[in-house]
């Protein structure tokens, strides 16, 4: 990895620790180098008046740079914080989850906006691969997995 790709990955994790995130990867549904600013760890915000932006902060496919800037800087707050993204959304959604495994995207409200089938396939991948890539790496306690 060059330089100026380590610089980047950085930069992008460390405004993810501030609730900053860019959706500007080649998976993203529209890459464009426009912030959505989400401290709170909002699920169901309509950004830019724009649902699709709802759908790519839901699908996660920003954790791997919490790996990446780990790889590179040895610092777990990396890994510390996408553990905490994935924690809150089990928090606000786990009353979905034992019940109606399988069929959550027809249970959860029909209001919310981020949660079609798609999105939450892409989502629990992009969790199980964090988790998988934590555990591989002893980087968090069996306990705490």
């Amino acid at each position: 990895m060059m330089q100026e790709e380590k610089e980047k990955i950085i930069s992008d994790a460390e405004n993810m620790l501030k609730g900053i995130y860019l959706f500007d990867g080649i998976w993203d549904m529209e890459p464009c180098s426009a912030k959505v600013n989400n401290k709170n760890l909002s699920w169901n915000i309509k950004y830019n008046d724009d649902i699709e932006w709802t759908y790519m902060f839901t699908r996660m496919d920003y954790l791997y740079k919490f790996n990446l800037a780990f790889e590179i800087t040895n610092n777990k707050k990396y890994i510390k914080h996408g553990f905490k993204i994935i924690n809150k959304w089990y928090k606000n959604h786990k009353k979905y989850l034992s019940p109606f495994i399988g069929k959550i995207n027809s249970k959860i409200l029909k209001k919310d906006y981020g949660y079609r089938s798609l999105d939450i396939a892409i989502m629990v991948s992009n969790m199980t691969d964090y988790i998988l890539y934590c555990n591989k790496h002893n980087i968090i306690s069996k306990n705490k997995l």
